[in-house]
């Protein structure tokens, strides 16, 4: 579902509104960062893409407690 907000996001504003809204979700967030996590080279690959699209401008590692060693 989020891969396809981020497909309509492009053509209209106002997908793009309720796609970044989406990806600002903490729930979102868990999602993505364990499929990340335990998902296989194509799901990793995918969320990598979808965090790195112009909605998503979320610091997760503020949110989930990183030490910022760990991102640098």
């Amino acid at each position: 579902a989020i891969a396809l907000l981020q497909q309509l996001s492009d053509m209209e504003a106002r997908w793009f509104v309720l796609y970044t809204e989406l990806l600002q979700q903490r729930q979102v967030q868990y999602i993505l960062a364990v499929a990340l996590y335990i998902g296989d080279e194509q799901m990793k690959t995918r969320v990598l893409e979808l965090t790195t699209t112009r909605g998503y401008s979320v610091q997760w590692y503020k949110i989930v407690d990183f030490p910022i060693d760990c991102v640098k």
